[in-house]
């Protein structure tokens, strides 16, 4: 006699940190919530609990984490055999918080960053157990189309060497409004003036002539600062710092 109605509706989603309580308005991404001993999903088309006064309300659930990894194991496939990088890590990010990965060099913190986007070097690298749940969907069974709208879009990440990372032969500003012109579908100029913007928000100095400037042409310290706007262009969920 207490289950709230249920109504379809599609919801964004605040969290009440005081009392524990979801509000939902208008959710978009599949989202899951456990009460008790129960787990409930909701899945694109949102299942909302109706209140007279039109607002949407999940009383005394908790949010799932962003990012759940369980049991991760990846491996290289060499001539000399398997080489284990990741052997069962486990952990979870939750929704605006950050997570620090700390090891000594070769330990498996990048290959651990890699695996969750499925960059492994095609071949060699193969994730061979575990989870990776994002949103309450399994990237490491996800299929490589799929995984090319995660990337860049919901998840994002700034590699290591930025040199190696960022076409030589491509102005950063067209690197930039490439991903922006992939995920958001916005024009050429729109792209462009997002790439602009971008640029300054790191600091970049005249990100209005800097934006038709190649890779060679910034410090390295500069050429990290293009990598991170690259990143945020799409205002990710979640954002990995290699």
């Amino acid at each position: 006699d207490h289950a709230p109605k249920i109504k379809r509706r599609r919801c964004d989603r605040s969290a009440d940190g005081v009392n524990n309580a979801v509000t939902s308005h208008a959710c978009n991404p599949p989202l899951r919530y456990a009460s008790g001993g129960a787990r409930i999903v909701l899945p694109r088309m949102q299942l909302c609990a109706a209140r007279g006064d039109g607002c949407w309300t999940f009383s005394n659930l908790a949010i799932a984490p962003l990012l759940r990894v369980q049991n991760l194991r990846t491996s290289f496939f060499t001539s000399d055999g398997e080489v284990r990088a990741v052997d069962g890590v486990t952990f979870d990010i939750e929704d605006g918080r950050t997570l620090g990965l700390v090891g000594e060099s070769g330990c498996g913190k990048s290959v651990t960053a890699l695996s969750i986007l499925k960059l492994l070097p095609r071949g060699t690298g193969r994730i061979i157990g575990g989870e990776v749940q994002f949103l309450g969907t399994d990237l490491a069974g996800l299929p490589e189309e799929q995984m090319r709208r995660v990337r860049g879009n919901e998840i994002s990440m700034i590699f290591q060497d930025p040199m190696t990372s960022l076409n030589p032969v491509i102005t950063v500003g067209d690197q930039i409004a490439e991903t922006v012109r992939l995920h958001r579908g916005a024009s050429r100029s729109e792209a462009r003036d997002r790439a602009i913007e971008m640029l300054g928000l790191v600091k970049i100095g005249e990100a209005q002539k800097r934006v038709g400037n190649y890779p060679h042409q910034f410090s390295g310290g500069q050429r990290q600062r293009v990598m991170i706007a690259m990143a945020l262009a799409c205002t990710p969920r979640l954002l990995i710092a290699d």
